[in-house]
């Protein structure tokens, strides 16, 4: 996806400097690294055309049937301790440091987020765990960058547009469909290759495993 969205915005940016694609579909990030010794930050800021969230691994949380896409998001966005050592430029010395991912201004009209099902081991198994996300209201606002020239008025909140679905137990096969809703109707429909479908009960777009 990542690769399709920039070869589109590449192609386009022949006669501009900013296209459609990257109104549409670029995120800001901000990567924030701090010394746990002197607590001095370092950022970075990074643009990525959609959002990759880990899935934990069924046999490390059996308990976790099923995950909530704002628990996903929050995990994605929290601090956490670098593995390893990080070589802070004020201390001279090799240190421990702290990372931080955050979004940044502006934010882009639509938010594609992908759910990382796929282990990339040996086995390149798929994880099944459902994942329940909102039809409307994603409130992405706690997860921007704490910023003096922070836009506050901007707005954070997304609605479900469209779906996409792989059908298949490995990532070497299996189907992709997609769910999209009309912009101007509302109604959803199912596309299957040359196949079109309205969807009539809405629940068939976000409780069909392997999303709930």
């Amino acid at each position: 996806m990542n690769a399709l969205v920039n070869a589109l915005h590449n192609e386009l940016q022949i006669s501009k400097s900013s296209t459609i694609i990257e109104e549409l579909f670029h995120i800001q990030t901000q990567s924030r690294v701090t010394c746990c010794s002197c607590k001095t930050a370092d950022t970075t800021t990074e643009r990525t055309a959609f959002l990759p969230l880990l899935l934990p691994l069924p046999k490390l949380h059996p308990q976790q049937n099923c995950l909530l896409l704002e628990d996903l998001l929050s995990f994605f966005f929290e601090e956490d301790t670098l593995d390893g050592d990080y070589y802070c430029q004020k201390c001279d010395t090799m240190t421990q440091a702290k990372q931080k991912t955050s979004l940044r201004h502006p934010l882009p009209r639509v938010i594609i987020i992908q759910l990382k099902r796929f282990t990339f081991d040996d086995s390149n198994n798929k994880i099944h765990t459902l994942v329940k996300y909102p039809l409307q209201k994603l409130n992405v606002r706690k997860y921007l960058a704490q910023t003096s020239n922070n836009q506050q008025e901007t707005e954070t909140i997304y609605h479900l547009i469209a779906v996409s679905r792989h059908t298949g137990s490995s990532v070497r096969s299996g189907h992709y469909t997609t769910y999209a809703k009309h912009f101007v109707t509302g109604a959803w429909h199912h596309f299957n290759d040359n196949y079109i479908e309205s969807v009539r009960d809405k629940k068939t777009v976000f409780v069909t495993r392997p999303m709930c």
